[in-house]
């Protein structure tokens, strides 16, 4: 599937899921968060250590593909030796979205990603069992999800998140179904992440409720409020290329739909300048957003491997932008 038909066909996805009525967590979801203890299932302290360790150094290498691999076996080593370390388990879930999201994303590799995506939601729920037990006992006796996330805390942030994420990652991956049952969840998480640290992960909650509300209400989304939310999320992090992937990808490619007036919408930022030209003002976004990604350096070096996940998919983007704005006028 070209990245072209794989954009559509997630994007059909999520507004069809935005649309239909809230449904029980999915079967993955629910089998994620209360199977399993995310206690210690080994007591060897230091082979626990020493296998972190050595995680931990390849981890702060993964832009290279073999030390991300290295950095997952060496993760789940140190957690069979000791299951009961949440730090671990989220760097182990954001060492598979990196691979589910980069390596087998652009590879087509579907099955691949899909197991990818839920290795991750399964370390960050025993993650957030670790750190938040009663987020877990009410999510697992049927509580209302409202009731769940008001016992969340600051140190419950980074498990929520990555959880979230690969969920939602799974869900488009997986199909129309997986979608629907866990779109609650996932807006619920995020809006809650807001609440307790709207700054992680680079203003990621910001970032994905600018996402969401090219969707909702549906079908025409609420481009106003998305764009709000885009624009935090840059003032917040303006070194993070994701962002700008986002804004060109779903904003800008929702809003060119709306004429006449709504093309002032596509000014997401100051850096795209108030004067378009002859060029239409959603192919200048799209354009200036995904150009700004291809040739920026890279001022996060933290997270070089994700920056480069996501200057790939501008490059793909780019490459598409005739198709997607025929006329450049």
């Amino acid at each position: 599937m070209s990245l072209r038909s794989l954009t559509t066909a997630l994007g059909t996805l999520l507004v069809l899921a935005v649309a239909s009525p809230a449904a029980a967590l999915s079967g993955i979801a629910i089998r994620a968060l209360c199977e399993g203890d995310g206690g210690v299932k080994g007591d060897n302290a230091p082979v626990a250590k020493a296998a972190r360790a050595e995680g931990d150094a390849a981890f702060a290498r993964r832009a290279d593909a073999k030390q991300v691999d290295l950095a997952i076996a060496a993760y789940e080593r140190s957690l069979a030796a000791n299951a009961a370390q949440p730090e671990v388990r989220v760097k182990l879930s954001r060492a598979y979205y990196l691979i589910g999201d980069g390596r087998y994303r652009f590879a087509e590799e579907d099955e691949a990603q899909l197991e990818a995506f839920e290795k991750g939601m399964r370390h960050a729920a025993a993650a957030l069992a670790t750190v938040n037990p009663a987020f877990r006992s009410r999510i697992c006796s049927g509580a209302p999800l409202g009731d769940a996330m008001a016992v969340l805390d600051r140190a419950s942030v980074p498990a929520l998140y990555w959880f979230a994420t690969h969920l939602g990652k799974y869900g488009l991956a997986k199909d129309l179904l997986e979608v629907l049952a866990n779109k609650d969840m996932i807006f619920q998480s995020m809006a809650r992440l807001r609440e307790l640290a709207p700054d992680y992960f680079y203003y990621a909650p910001d970032r994905y409720l600018g996402a969401y509300y090219t969707k909702v209400p549906f079908p025409a989304g609420d481009l106003p409020r998305s764009l709000a939310h885009f624009q935090a999320s840059m003032r917040g992090a303006r070194d993070y290329f994701a962002t700008y992937v986002l804004t060109a990808e779903l904003y800008a490619l929702k809003a060119k739909a709306k004429t006449p007036e709504s093309a002032k919408f596509c000014r997401a930022d100051s850096a795209t300048g108030a004067a378009a030209g002859a060029e239409n003002a959603c192919r200048r976004l799209f354009r200036v957003m995904l150009e700004h990604v291809v040739k920026a350096e890279n001022k996060l070096p933290d997270i070089a491997a994700e920056q480069e996940v996501e200057r790939q998919k501008a490059k793909r983007l780019l490459e598409e932008l005739d198709t997607y704005f025929p006329s450049a006028n």
